[in-house]
């Protein structure tokens, strides 16, 4: 009965106005998953790379780099893999596997000054499986999440004198999420019950500048906004028989984050790059809204973040066509909400995840006018496979 008098006093609110600390929540990481086979490869150390649309994602300053107007997909698949938490001998949530758009893209230069794109991008996409969790309440946790992000739209970048390059981004991003989770014993009806679900649109925004210091030597600067998105939430007890939450919103939020690197052709052959992003992570944690327990915001930690990034190419001239190699790395923060309070359930329920190192490796085959790229980025919230084609004409 004191569960189910907490559970009402909780969950009988008729509002939410951002992401919960509902369990179905405990292992969703936000950092985002590679969009161009090209970049990925490099570890995502794109602020800074010249002469490709898939970095004009990163920094559309980038865009008036394009020698030729060029046009270029990518295809990602995500293997099945897992959400480690922090706590190493907690089981894992196990993620499954999904194959998706990466990036789909044309850009090209208006005169000597401007350049132009548009572009759709699958920036982020998880299906997650909340296995059975043994609570100290002696109930269990269990369910699935369901979420996909994708963004659309357009970027310009403008030329100023020899060395500057200013960019500017907007997008349509488009959140969906399906997901639901109960706590109950076993042969009991379930004590509690609760189902996240919708879809909704948000404008966000990106500025870049790139610095040529040399002809060999490009220093790159951007910032991009992040995305809330208002859903839904519900929740009923079947063991009281009694709706707790009809039908209440909630904002899923999208961190920012703003980048700094360089990219330095050492010789003709041989180019590296390096990045350094700082992920604002706070904001997830600045406008949690509790809903489960009588816990404060405080009490969740989930703190900002800087995420290195570098990577290296090596290109192989040959008689019509170049073979292009390389390798990346990304140091990517925890990124999902940990409980830091004295409640033994919510200290159960939300551990953080492991931070993860993760290796990249790609290959591309380039002529005058095609390019075919590939691409895998290995850890364990599963390897990523990338295949991407680009044309210039």
């Amino acid at each position: 009965m004191k569960l189910a008098a907490a559970l009402l006093l909780a969950l009988g609110a008729t509002a939410a106005s951002a992401q919960t600390n509902d369990h179905v929540f405990r292992s969703l990481r936000w950092w985002p998953d590679p969009l161009a086979a090209r970049v990925a490869g490099l570890g995502g150390a794109a602020v800074a790379l010249p002469d490709d649309t898939g970095a004009a994602r990163a920094n559309p300053a980038n865009l008036t780099s394009l020698t030729r107007t060029e046009v270029s997909a990518t295809l990602r698949h995500t293997a099945a893999g897992a959400s480690e938490p922090a706590a190493g001998t907690i089981p894992s949530d196990p993620l499954e596997s999904h194959t998706t758009l990466g990036h789909l893209a044309g850009g090209g230069r208006i005169g000597t000054r401007w350049a132009v794109s548009a572009s759709i991008a699958g920036t982020r996409q998880a299906r997650l499986r909340l296995d059975p969790r043994p609570l100290p309440d002696g109930l269990t946790d269990e369910g699935a999440l369901d979420l996909k992000v994708t963004g659309g739209g357009v970027a310009g970048a403008w030329h100023i004198g020899r060395a500057v390059h200013l960019g500017a981004q907007v997008d349509v991003v488009r959140a969906s999420i399906s997901g639901e989770y109960r706590r109950e014993s076993p042969g009991r009806p379930a004590e509690l019950r609760v189902g996240v679900g919708g879809a909704a649109t948000r404008l966000a925004g990106g500025l870049g500048a790139v610095w040529e210091a040399t002809p060999d030597v490009r220093l790159g600067l951007s910032g991009f906004t992040g995305s809330g998105w208002d859903l839904e939430r519900t929740a009923v007890s079947p063991a009281l028989n009694v709706t707790l939450d009809p039908g209440s919103a909630f904002r899923l939020r999208q961190p920012a984050v703003v980048s700094a690197g360089a990219c330095v052709r050492l010789t003709h052959q041989v180019t590296v790059a390096a990045q350094l992003d700082r992920v604002r992570y706070g904001e997830i944690q600045d406008v949690l809204t509790i809903r489960l327990g009588a816990h404060t915001r405080d009490d969740y930690a989930l703190p900002d973040a800087w995420e290195p990034r570098a990577g290296v190419e090596v290109s192989l001239p040959f008689t019509r066509a170049s073979l292009q190699l390389r390798g990346g790395y990304h140091h990517a923060a925890d990124g999902a909400l940990r409980y830091a309070g004295a409640d033994a359930v919510e200290a159960a329920s939300f551990l953080g995840t492991a931070p993860e190192h993760v290796f990249s490796a790609g290959a591309s085959v380039a002529t005058r006018g095609f390019r075919l790229d590939v691409a895998a980025a290995f850890s364990a919230p599963g390897t990523q496979l990338l295949v991407g084609v680009s044309g210039r004409f």
